[in-house]
């Protein structure tokens, strides 16, 4: 997937916006490399998805983005407003969308195991002081519903798993997957 459509807020976003963001977020890797800086140094993921969804057309209207540095502003708005231009200008036929996730068919257990599940990733969360979307989405729990995962090694080879989310969870899991339903 593009680094893009990777932003948080992205999924927002319209097609239509997402051509925008695609241009910015490519700009802006330019610009990064150029200046050996960080992507984040050079303008923020928020400026980003604010250009995206507002659409300045002018260096003047950029100016009223908030957050949008002054030095950037001065030295790049007419490339900025060049960028917004061509995923305005994009094709239909071009513009971003999100691969679509896989598609599983649900057995009558997997709601079941899904809430077995977020049990223990709810009360991972609160030992943790995390927001529970934040420790592993439903995507992720889903995803480990649908595993048959019996092992940690198993629950390694879950899509978008993260190691520390195993380290954190993963006997939980396994002992929320073996449970009867």
């Amino acid at each position: 997937m593009e680094g893009f459509l990777r932003l948080k807020g992205a999924r927002d976003l319209t097609r239509r916006e997402l051509a925008v963001l695609r241009e910015v977020a490519n700009w802006r890797d330019t610009v990064a490399a150029q200046l050996d800086r960080a992507t984040f140094r050079v303008m923020g993921n928020e400026v980003l998805l604010d250009l995206a969804r507002r659409q300045p057309r002018s260096v003047s209207e950029l100016g009223a983005i908030k957050g949008m540095p002054k030095g950037m502003l001065e030295r790049a708005g007419h490339d900025i407003v060049a960028a917004i231009r061509r995923g305005m200008e994009a094709p239909e036929a071009e513009l971003p969308k999100f691969p679509r996730g896989q598609r599983w068919n649900k057995d009558r257990d997997f709601d079941d195991r899904v809430g077995r599940l977020k049990a223990v990733r709810d009360a991972a969360a609160t030992r943790l002081e995390l927001d529970p979307g934040v420790l592993c989405s439903r995507e992720r729990l889903e995803n480990v519903a649908r595993s048959g995962a019996k092992t940690i090694n198993d629950l390694a080879s879950v899509p978008d798993l993260r190691r520390w989310q195993i380290e954190e969870m993963g006997d939980g899991f396994l002992r929320a997957l073996s449970a009867p339903s």
